[in-house]
């Protein structure tokens, strides 16, 4: 058995309202940019306002979701449409600073 797995850590609030017509794909990649987003957090990655962010280009993204670079792209784009996350270009030619954001959390605990 290999022990050497990872894990990601998936919120079930986007199984509900307001994310349940969110394509899979696009929660997963919410989902992938919140883990990174708690390593960059542990390591103090910071942008150069001092805010902590995450690097995750397009290019990389597609690649571990299996899909082009063009998918990934709109993939971004609808995560920042829907309020999910925040992307600021860090210079011309370089990738994005992104700032996963909090999810609405609309469903009840069912402890």
């Amino acid at each position: 058995m290999n022990n050497n797995r990872a894990f990601i850590m998936f919120d079930k609030v986007l199984l509900s309202k307001p994310y349940v017509d969110m394509p899979i794909e696009d929660k997963l990649a919410y989902a992938m940019l919140a883990d990174r987003f708690k390593l960059s957090n542990k390591m103090n990655f910071c942008d150069d306002e001092g805010k902590v962010c995450v690097i995750y280009t397009t290019e990389e993204l597609g690649e571990e979701l299996g899909c082009s670079r063009q998918r990934a792209g709109r993939i971004m784009q609808r995560l920042e449409s829907r309020g999910l996350i925040e992307r600021r270009l860090q210079r011309k030619g370089k990738a994005y600073y992104i700032y996963p954001l909090p999810l609405l959390h609309s469903i009840t605990d069912t402890r």
